[in-house]
């Protein structure tokens, strides 16, 4: 019944303005961010343990460099202190060498305004980098990788640093460490690097980074913090544009999979995130996520308990609605669309906006798709998210309805004239965003057009569309958007107004307001037609 080709087609009646989704969301600023991402940047800064407390913030300054130990709290420790930390680091005498490398990692560990750049000018970042090697000293290592996962953390030049001295390769091999700790502290910089842009995402998975981190996710026994932690990196290996290579990161999604159905929610958060990168973009890659296995528990996940959950699930869910028509109906075999029911209804603005986003997307498939969608009960809601406060989510629900209108059949038009789309539509027609304008203008024409052809083949004296318009006030609406300064807004109101409430009150039967007869006098002294001239009220 699907012939797989890609989405979006739109029918018969294919307007200039329809986008496919895809499409609409790489133009789009307003997207949905991870609600971690949105508390904390990508890279994270490892603050020091809890078992650190320090002692008297009142007491006096002690500016013995002996007299700080690994149970210092760093805020503490004085950063006049620094030159001799670094002298102390270069020491050949291991002791020393490991009391100046912790030192200096605690001067970087410090909650607000670490000194990353009094750090880097010591050029301690090389020799570090030599630490980091030192497979016979795992505490060394570790503190060293600590403080170059920190500095790593700070500006994009701080990174670049790190980079250049040759420390990546060895932030690999830590994944493999027999040491814990110097594993945990390796999934820390690997994360941060994915984080901090595509050339170093890039960089990682061109070294073979992913290998050691799944291994190190999937060994036995591994502690929460730890597996939070390597879980967090590979969403971070996952995700940013361009997209890293398919090749790179599928090797992910069984170990994904896996991960969906761990007890631990922040486990299974950044698991359903880097599903969303993968499957975020052409098809290849959503037939990639498909073959994993994962739509059933994503679905699942969209009746989570947490927002936390719910919103990559649904990111993920419309992603594959970008597809071709076999993805897309996978989605409705496989059950997903009672569940937006409730999303449509969310508290929250982002979700409401992406599920309006992603029910555009199949609204615009196979016409079996879009009624699919109809037999679930979801456009009534959709509806209510026209009228919906958030413009971000006018804006979707109106594509729905556009490409519900554009593509349907008569009977599908007519079920939503009888459920009352004339009079939201109209309402948009007060909005200031000339993309919401000109997407109901296109609808309402649409509709209008079919309930004409209804009008014909019953030899009813009406146009039901035109009388809800009438009755709504939309005809006064419509004429206000001939001024507008937007070429299709204003190309669509006056197409409109000529074509159904043109003839001296009366089009096809159906009567019209005095403000619609009067409104299309023409000027003889307006010149050509144009956006403000060519009609007066």
């Amino acid at each position: 019944m699907f012939d797989g080709q890609d989405k979006k087609h739109h029918g018969a009646k294919q307007s200039n303005n329809t986008e496919k989704g895809f499409d609409r969301r790489q133009n789009q600023t307003i997207t949905i961010r991870r609600d971690k991402r949105e508390k904390l940047l990508d890279k994270k800064r490892r603050m020091a343990g809890g078992d650190e407390h320090g002692g008297d913030s009142g007491a006096a300054v002690n500016m013995d460099p002996m007299a700080y130990d690994i149970t210092s709290n760093p805020a503490l420790i004085p950063l006049e202190l620094l030159p001799q930390f670094v002298e102390m680091a270069r020491s050949e005498q291991q002791d020393y060498a490991f009391h100046g490398t912790l030192m200096i990692r605690k001067l970087l560990s410090v909650e607000s305004n670490p000194p990353i750049e009094e750090v880097v000018a010591t050029n301690v970042v090389p020799l570090f980098v030599h630490y980091m090697s030192l497979e016979a000293y795992p505490r060394l290592q570790f503190e060293a990788a600590w403080a170059l996962t920190n500095i790593a953390s700070g500006t994009a030049e701080h990174t670049h640093l790190v980079i250049e001295a040759g420390a990546v390769p060895l932030f690999i091999s830590l994944l493999s460490s027999p040491d814990e700790d110097c594993r945990e502290q390796g999934t820390w910089a690997i994360g941060n690097l994915g984080g901090e842009g595509d050339k170093c995402r890039d960089y990682v998975l061109d070294l073979g980074g992913m290998g050691p981190l799944l291994n190190l996710i999937t060994s036995p026994n591994n502690k929460i913090t730890l597996l939070r932690n390597a879980v967090w990196a590979l969403s971070n290996l996952c995700r940013g544009k361009p997209q890293p290579k398919l090749e790179h990161v599928s090797i992910a999604l069984p170990v994904l999979a896996s991960l969906l159905n761990h007890h631990d929610d922040e486990v299974v958060v950044d698991a359903a995130w880097a599903i969303s990168y993968i499957s975020d973009g052409a098809n290849d890659r959503i037939q990639a996520v498909l073959e994993s296995g994962v739509l059933a528990r994503i679905i699942q996940l969209l009746q989570a308990p947490t927002a936390a959950m719910q919103t990559p699930a649904i990111r993920t869910i419309g992603n594959i609605a970008t597809g071709n028509d076999r993805q897309t109906q996978m989605v409705i075999n496989s059950g997903g669309l009672p569940p937006l029911h409730f999303l449509l209804q969310h508290t929250k603005r982002a979700i409401k906006k992406e599920t309006c986003w992603t029910l555009s997307n199949i609204c615009a498939g196979h016409r079996d798709q879009l009624q699919a969608v109809i037999n679930a009960n979801l456009f009534p809601q959709l509806l209510k998210c026209i009228q919906a406060p958030e413009l971000e989510v006018k804006k979707e629900a109106v594509w729905c309805v556009a490409n519900a209108c554009s593509g349907g059949t008569k009977e599908q038009n007519r079920y939503l004239v009888s459920i009352g789309v004339v009079v939201p539509l109209c309402e948009l027609l007060q909005i200031f965003d000339p993309k919401i304008l000109s997407v109901a203008l296109e609808a309402l024409a649409g509709f209008l057009e079919f309930a004409e052809e209804e009008k014909a083949l019953s030899n009813s004296p009406r146009n039901v569309v035109v009388d809800a318009i009438a009755e709504c006030g939309g005809i006064e609406l419509i004429e206000k958007l001939q001024t507008h300064q937007n070429n299709d807004v204003y190309h669509n109101a006056v197409s409109i107004l000529e074509t159904y409430f043109v003839t001296e009150g009366v089009t096809g039967g159906n009567e019209v307001s005095a403000a619609a007869a009067g409104g299309f006098q023409f000027d003889p002294n307006a010149g050509s037609f144009g956006p403000n001239n060519g009609f007066s009220f």
